[in-house]
């Protein structure tokens, strides 16, 4: 009887928000559709992909120009595209360790933001190679001005971490065009460090929604030779300008215990960016 009850009470709910209108009566969005308009113009306007350069932005304020800019390891040799990387940090700083024979170290780079373009071409100058973050971030960004919405992702890896006799010229360089090998003698590379970066905050330069977006995908080793996803723009997102930042605490350099010698040790990172997602995301 409860059920029954119930029952009617919904359908006389119901019949409460009907309105029975005269025959022949129509609404108001009915008679403005069918009223003929006096004339009519024809408005057209084109859009086209944009393969101007694109300047960094500070992901703090990205609707203003952006002032103090680190130094970018993007390759500007390069051919103009709408799509394009327009920024990574020129060199990474994780600062200086004691060789531990019993814990394995971990680092972060140093809580400096040193905004300059000095290039390390020597031992004691690596020693002091500028750390590259912005506001105390690991900041990449990328440019898609292609308008298909057809997707994107960025991809990192690395050599390797090793010492040399002069200082690795590239110890200081991000490069998106492949890495360009060192030609000094290696004295050491440390087996077994890796690199890992975390999940980063994935802003845009305009207020979109976060469905629109980009992902920003871990890396558990960016030093591996294979190269690894950070950044994956799935088809219909990832437009316009892109910034992924990472915090410097998850940005996370580990030597096994007892490894490494008394030199300074460097790698290259290399970035390259597709113009298609990464379909295993």
């Amino acid at each position: 009887m409860k059920k029954l009850i119930s029952k009617v009470a919904l359908t006389s709910g119901l019949l409460l928000v009907v309105t029975v209108l005269p025959a022949g009566a129509a609404t108001s969005s009915t008679t403005q559709t069918q009223k003929k308009p006096d004339g009519s113009t024809n408005m057209v306007v084109t859009l086209q992909q944009n393969p101007d350069r694109v300047e960094p932005v500070d992901p703090a304020k990205p609707d203003q120009p952006a002032t103090n800019i680190p130094g970018n390891g993007m390759d500007n040799t390069k051919p103009l595209s709408p799509l394009q990387l327009v920024f990574v940090p020129s060199s990474i700083n994780f600062g200086k360790y004691n060789v531990d024979v019993i814990n394995p170290i971990t680092a972060h780079p140093i809580d400096t933001d040193d905004n300059t373009t000095k290039s390390a071409k020597t031992t004691s100058e690596m020693a002091d190679t500028p750390n590259q973050t912005w506001n105390h971030k690991m900041v990449l960004e990328v440019s898609d001005a292609r308008g298909t919405r057809a997707g994107w992702h960025l991809t990192v890896s690395g050599n390797g971490l090793n010492a040399t006799t002069d200082g690795n010229p590239a110890a200081g360089k991000s490069s998106v065009s492949g890495s360009n090998a060192n030609q000094a003698k290696t004295l050491d590379t440390i087996k077994g460090a890796k690199l890992k970066l975390d999940t980063g905050k994935i802003t845009t330069a305009k207020n979109d929604v976060v469905a629109d977006r980009a992902s920003s995908i871990v890396v558990d080793d960016a030093l591996s030779e294979n190269e690894s996803t950070i950044i994956n723009a799935k088809a219909g997102t990832g437009y316009g300008l892109t910034m992924d930042e990472i915090d410097r605490n998850d940005v996370t350099l580990t030597i096994p215990a007892n490894e490494g010698r008394n030199y300074v040790y460097s790698t290259e990172l290399d970035w390259n960016l597709s113009n298609v997602p990464d379909t295993n995301d």
